[in-house]
């Protein structure tokens, strides 16, 4: 069995001409490339849609944010990922008088056909 991870039983003999370098733990894509932009911002308009907000996009560099009364989208330049939460509903300690939470079983069903439709 040959181990995944191996290290060098002996430095190799230029391994004292090697200039330290600055390496970032990712990459990502400029900007400064019309395709990139085009694609971030095509993103963002199918994002938009599948969680039906129509607020105004304020850009903040890494990470544009848009907001719909209660709705919060943000959508991260650097990870290719996005973050979506209703302010109103989002972290809540306790639930509203009258209402009926699914069960365990039910809030599953549901979240996983929420999931298969966006």
């Amino acid at each position: 069995m040959i181990p995944v991870f191996t290290l060098a039983k002996e430095f190799p003999p230029y391994h004292n001409q090697i200039i330290p370098h600055r390496v970032t733990k990712y990459t990502t894509l400029s900007p400064k490339i019309n395709q990139v932009v085009q694609d971030f911002d095509a993103r963002i308009s199918h994002l938009k849609e599948i969680f039906t907000i129509k607020g105004d996009l304020k850009d903040q560099g890494s990470s544009v944010v848009i907001r719909d009364k209660t709705n919060v989208l943000e959508i991260y330049r650097p990870s290719d990922s996005f973050w979506w939460f209703d302010e109103h509903s989002a972290n809540r300690e306790t639930t509203p008088d009258g209402s009926i939470l699914p069960d365990d079983e039910e809030a599953l069903k549901i979240g996983q056909e929420y999931l298969e439709k966006v």
